[in-house]
């Protein structure tokens, strides 16, 4: 029997029209329940970090979201700062049709 049901849960705040008000009522939402972590794109994690502050919800950044059409040097700059900004998660799109290994 799961005794906390909220930490089995990572909501997607990923859309790309979201006002920042909503990604923050997001956030909220989690700190409220108690969840897991919230799946975030990278250019959001510095503010996510304060929104969350004080509580044990983790931040996961998204890389090459959605369709990871990025090179690898991409990813790996994009991993490199939403790491340093405070991200605790990283989740990495590949792109499906890269392998050759001509990616770079």
């Amino acid at each position: 029997m799961i005794k906390e049901p909220a930490k089995q849960i990572d909501p997607l705040l990923l859309h790309p029209a979201v006002p920042e008000n909503n990604l923050k009522a997001g956030y909220e939402l989690a700190r409220r329940y108690d969840i897991a972590s919230v799946c975030i794109k990278p250019y959001i994690v510095k503010p996510a970090v304060q929104w969350l502050a004080g509580s044990d919800g983790k931040i996961g950044a998204v890389i090459g979201f959605p369709f990871g059409n990025s090179t690898t040097s991409i990813k790996v700059k994009e991993t490199e700062t939403a790491s340093a900004d405070g991200s605790d998660e990283i989740d990495s799109v590949n792109n499906v049709w890269c392998v050759s290994g001509q990616d770079s």
